[in-house]
């Protein structure tokens, strides 16, 4: 990312859709509420998936489970609305 973009990843989240399709949804709670509790201690402006599917359990699935509302966007939207902002550039080789 540009500098000047501040991102941090999270560690020690667990994947709340893994539990989704594997069918062992009693545990949906437990994990989407640790999760929760990392997401506080860093407190995002926004949420940056890299995949579709991390974006809908975001957008969808956190939003039924939990209290979450925190922006969420995929990469690549960010990306554009960087270059359009001419915060990221490309150089040619």
């Amino acid at each position: 990312m540009p500098q000047g973009f501040p991102t941090q990843p999270l560690e020690r989240t667990r994947l709340l859709r893994i539990y989704l399709l594997s069918g062992r949804n009693g545990r949906i709670q437990e994990v989407a509420d640790k999760n929760l509790k990392a997401f506080a201690k860093v407190q995002p402006k926004q949420i940056m998936t890299t995949c579709a599917g991390c974006y809908k359990t975001f957008k969808q699935i956190y939003p039924q489970y939990t209290s979450f509302n925190n922006d969420v966007a995929p990469r690549f939207s960010i990306s554009e609305r960087l270059i359009q902002e001419g915060k990221l550039k490309f150089k040619r080789r």
